[in-house]
Parts: structure tokens; C-alpha cells; sequence
């Protein structure tokens, strides 16, 4: 998102200091305007804290950029689905102004508040990125084969919320092949009829665009029942990441130019 370490928690006020290093690498507010920046301070104040924070209530943060979106009319009403979205790294906060827009977009049309999914290490950035998880109420999914992630997710359902997930696991300019893991967590929600949509965005020239779509549970079953010279969870994770290919500039769809399962 190594060595075997831990840095201090960034909310243990003796550390030296995890909210010190959260502070140096946001500090300065990434690409934000000056506008924008006031609101981010106070954001940053409530993560070096450990005060819990969720994106939506921090949307100000992007104050001075514009944004266009489409298909916010297949999430109206939509509650406990399963969301997947590209791991841009360019555009405001290293790229992840597009998650605070997502959120505030989802609870638009929704009216609920996302739950994301991240990994879990000990390189500097991400305990940084856990920072900002532990304090935005993210479902963490650890080294290994993720089964307490995977716990958290299905009691998130059961609860009727809402779940997001950046099948590349990592952030780049353009897309990433997306990992299989993040086809067998489609397959869990398929099999209990978890509606899941996709949201593509990017970040050109001050200006934000996202693409919502809703994979159809039958046809991805479909993917995943195709002969395939891969993995079944590899077939239907493709499935998905052309989906959200469809809608970027041809310049940022990476592993998925081809337009592989379009």
C-alpha cells in the first residue's frame, strides 16, 4: 500500500511521534487550495489526535475544485453494497482527494456513509494511511490470508452498511492489474446478493470526474464461469477493473488498455 517493525501509534502522544511523521508527509496539504487548507488543518489536528473522522464530514477539504459526475442515479436508495473503485495517486492528498468525493457523492445519492477496506503493513506510509484509517473507521485487512478483514466485511453487511474497495492495492497513475483477492470478496458478495458498483475517477487539470456503474450479479458469475488461462477470482476482479477502465482516458488505463472482458 518490509521490514518486520512497528513504528509508534500515531495516536500515543509519547511516540516519536507516529502523528509527527503523519503531520510531515500531510502537512502542507498536498495540492490543496488555500481555501481548502483551513479545513484540512482541522482534519489533521482530529487524526493526530485519534479522533474518529469519517471522509464525508471533512468534504471542505476540496473546497475550490470543481467535479462532474455520472450515473448517481443507480446508487439512490442503494444501502449495504459493495463498492469498487481505482487507486489513483494523482490529484489533491496524493490522490486521495477522490476518496473524500467518492463518499460525498455516495451519501448524496444514498444517504449512507462508506466503509473502506485497506491493508495493513509497517512501512512509513502505511502507518500513515493507518492513521487516517483508524481514525476514519476503515475494515483493515492484515498480512496474510486477510480472514479478519474478510470477518469484518460480512458482519458490515449484516449490518446493512455499505463497504469500499480498491482492487489494486496500491496506488499509481494508471491502472493496476486487479488482485484476485479482490475477486473472491466479489464472489462472497454475489453469493449473498450484495448489489456492487463501480466508481472511476480521476483528477485532470484542477478538475475531478467520476463514472458510476452497477456490475450485474448474472453476468459476473458469468466471468467467473469462462474457460480462463487465469483464476476464476481473477477473471471476475477483470471484469470489474474494465468496467471502471471504460470511463478513464486511455492514458490511465494501464494493465487494462486492451479493454480485456469489454
Amino acid at each position: 500500500m518490509h521490514e518486520n517493525r512497528r513504528l509508534p501509534s500515531f495516536i500515543n502522544e509519547a511516540a516519536i511521534d507516529g502523528a509527527a511523521l503523519f503531520a510531515q508527509y500531510w502537512g502542507r496539504g498536498h495540492g490543496l487550495k488555500p481555501e481548502g487548507k483551513i479545513h484540512f488543518n482541522r482534519f489533521l489536528e482530529k487524526i493526530k489526535t485519534g479522533q474518529k473522522t469519517h471522509p464525508l464530514d471533512n468534504m471542505r477539504i476540496l473546497d475550490g475544485f470543481s467535479y462532474e459526475v455520472e450515473g448517481t442515479d443507480l446508487l439512490e436508495n442503494q444501502k449495504g453494497i459493495l463498492l469498487l473503485s481505482n487507486h489513483s495517486v494523482e490529484g489533491p492528498l496524493r490522490g486521495y482527494g477522490n476518496t473524500f468525493l467518492i463518499d460525498y457523492i455516495f451519501y448524496q445519492a444514498a444517504e449512507e456513509k462508506i466503509r473502506w477496506m485497506q491493508g495493513k503493513g509497517s512501512s512509513a506510509i502505511e502507518l500513515i494511511h493507518e492513521a487516517l484509517g483508524q481514525a476514519t473507521n476503515t475494515i483493515t485487512v492484515g498480512n496474510g490470508n486477510g480472514t479478519s478483514g474478510v470477518r469484518e466485511l460480512l458482519k458490515a453487511w449484516e449490518r446493512g452498511e455499505s463497504v469500499g474497495l480498491y482492487p489494486e492495492g496500491v496506488q499509481k497513475k494508471d491502472l493496476q492489474k486487479g488482485d484476485p483477492r479482490a475477486g473472491k470478496l466479489m464472489l462472497l458478495a454475489v453469493k449473498r446478493e450484495i448489489q456492487i458498483f463501480t466508481a472511476a475517477s480521476y483528477f485532470e487539470n484542477g478538475h475531478f470526474r467520476v463514472s458510476i456503474d452497477h456490475l450485474n450479479n448474472e453476468a459476473l458469475l458469468s466471468a467467473y464461469d469462462l474457460p480462463s488461462e487465469f483464476m476464476p477470482e481473477q477473471a471476475m476482479i477483470d471484469y470489474a477493473m474494465t468496467m471502471i477502465a471504460r470511463h478513464l482516458p486511455p492514458e490511465k488505463r494501464g494493465a487494462y488498455k486492451m479493454g480485456v472482458g469489454l
